[in-house]
């Protein structure tokens, strides 16, 4: 059927320690054109999910339009945790997709905003 979109980009978000946020609580995923450097990302698609009903595996599917990939871009995955307008977590890594050998199945792992990397 003509104007729906038929590429999609499915996974999931995971936490490397069980997060803690309100019902209120936002995911907003996004698959990005990645391919200019020196430009903008631009955002070929968004979901957003809420409430967050399993605060460890949270799935997604990211709905796209065929003519809307160009095969020699590079498109990436963003995910991020809001709450009343604030960040609370984020990716920290672009997971690349669907183009280029990519997968178009991925996990993201997001981190809690502001805690130290030192390990």
């Amino acid at each position: 059927m003509e104007g729906v979109p038929s590429r999609m980009v499915t996974g999931y978000v995971v936490f490397r320690q069980r997060p803690t946020f309100s019902p209120s609580a936002v995911l907003i995923v996004t698959l990005d054109d990645v391919s200019l450097a020196d430009a903008p990302a631009r955002i070929s698609s968004v979901e957003t999910l809420t409430p967050l009903r399993d605060p460890t595996l949270i799935p997604f599917a990211l709905h796209c339009y065929p003519a809307d990939i160009i095969p020699n871009h590079t498109y990436a995955v963003r995910a991020r945790i809001e709450e009343d307008g604030r960040l609370l977590y984020i990716s920290t890594r672009a997971y690349h997709v669907i183009t280029r050998g990519a997968p178009s199945d991925i996990e993201i792992e997001v981190e809690p905003v502001g805690q130290s990397h030192d390990g």
